[in-house]
């Protein structure tokens, strides 16, 4: 099922991408920010991204948190996936800001099959190691 632009003005909508050196990341759209076409185009694949990034992926290194801490689920969902080995960006405006990153980055190549396929059709022109914000283009 595809995500509308009415979902995305409701929902806070965490979604995966790559950037130009595999490493994976995580956004949080917080019904502000804007949304590429890979992930309006199909609720259940970021649903099944969302599923094993959180749920089934085990920690792996420590997190650097890049604002200050508050006991949130914003923040807390971007300390144990940066734990993870994925970096973290929140909506700000147009753009959006990076939250945490891990000390050892996750890249694409180390996932299983299904989820590196899943993400290899998602890849983003930036370098999260050393942007602190990102744009990306809005499916709507």
């Amino acid at each position: 099922m595809r995500i509308t632009n009415i979902d995305l003005q409701c929902e806070d909508i965490m979604w995966f991408a790559v950037d130009k050196n595999g490493y994976v990341v995580e956004f949080t759209s917080g019904g502000i920010g804007n949304v590429p076409e890979f992930v309006c185009a199909d609720r259940e694949e970021n649903d099944f991204l969302e599923d094993y990034f959180k749920n089934r992926l085990a920690e792996t290194t420590a997190e650097k948190l890049i604002v200050s801490y508050e006991d949130n689920d914003l923040i807390n969902d971007a300390v144990v996936l940066s734990r993870k080995g994925i970096f973290c960006f929140d909506a700000s405006g147009d753009s959006y800001d990076k939250l945490s990153m891990p000390e050892a980055p996750l890249n694409v190549e180390n996932l299983p099959s299904d989820i590196r396929k899943i993400l290899l059709n998602r890849i983003l022109d930036v370098d999260v190691a050393v942007a602190d914000t990102v744009e990306v283009d809005h499916a709507y």
